[in-house]
């Protein structure tokens, strides 16, 4: 009994095969019909359809975070998907109609381990904030202009600039306080070379030139490294730009032509569907008429 179910079986997939087969034989010239016209739409469509060009750059802050990049990114995309581009064009400093010219803009953080050597351990590092910046255009020529609008996008919102603020008052004080003590430094100096110290003393007190002007020496180094951060102290600052490729990223061709196929032998397959139910349908009448 289940050695005739199992040739049953056999024999109803040999015959749905067969009936495929003839099928495909039935319809191969207008399966390749579809299928040369998909591809052809395909093709048509890679060549015609707008490009899209991608380009990354990279800037490095002390002030950003994950959590506020993440607003900024969010803040840019949804004006790009409202086609906002008056208020785009105020945010990045170029002209509405080059903002036309962009797909997206999107922002990536990363905040990298500093190495502390032995020297440094107890005081407190700054860990650099590294911002990855990618962007789809279909008009690579903006690029040198969108790169410096992102840049003073970085540099000039609200909680940037008063972080620069800050760091700026912090340094700023620092270098007062130093310029302080070495006036103080300097005056005792004096006084020491020219005795009025040991006198008011009574000599009680053994005090070393040298390591007074040492001391001395030491702030001014300090106050010259204060002076150079304070001259660097930026929102961001640039370590990559954007580079410009002829290459577009999108529409890629072998895709478009893939989907362009896929499209053909979908709609022959609705084709060949039709005729088949049609003709089912034909002889269905025609048994009835008998």
């Amino acid at each position: 009994m289940e050695k005739r179910e199992s040739s049953s079986d056999e024999i109803d997939l040999v015959d749905l095969l067969l009936k495929f087969v003839l099928l495909i034989k039935r319809n191969f010239w207008l399966i390749v019909a579809f299928f040369v016209v998909g591809t052809g739409l395909g093709y048509t469509y890679s060549m015609l359809a707008q490009k899209q060009y991608e380009s990354k750059m990279m800037v490095r802050s002390d002030f950003l975070t994950e959590s506020y990049v993440e607003k900024l990114d969010q803040l840019l995309n949804n004006i790009i998907i409202d086609g906002n581009h008056e208020l785009l064009a105020s945010k990045l400093g170029i002209t509405p109609e080059e903002t036309g010219y962009i797909n997206s803009i999107s922002f990536e953080g990363v905040r990298k381990e500093k190495i502390v050597s032995e020297k440094q351990i107890g005081e407190k590092e700054v860990i650099p904030f590294y911002l990855f910046i990618t962007t789809r255009i279909s008009n690579p020529d903006i690029l040198p202009k969108l790169e410096k609008g992102i840049i003073s996008y970085l540099e000039n919102n609200p909680y940037t600039k008063e972080q620069v603020d800050q760091k700026k008052t912090f340094y700023n004080k620092i270098i007062k306080k130093l310029d302080e003590e070495m006036i103080v430094l300097e005056e005792f100096k004096s006084r020491i070379y020219k005795g009025d110290f040991f006198e008011k003393n009574g000599g009680n007190i053994m005090v070393n030139p040298a390591d007074v002007n040492a001391e001395i020496i030491k702030m001014a180094e300090d106050k010259f490294t204060y002076e150079k951060e304070l001259r660097d102290v930026s929102a961001v600052n640039l370590v990559e730009g954007f580079s410009r490729f002829n290459k577009h990223v999108s529409p890629k061709k072998i895709v478009s032509l893939a989907a362009g196929a896929t499209f053909g032998l979908f709609m022959v397959a609705l084709v060949i569907l039709f005729k088949s139910v049609r003709s089912l349908l034909r002889k269905a009448e025609e048994n009835q008429n008998q």
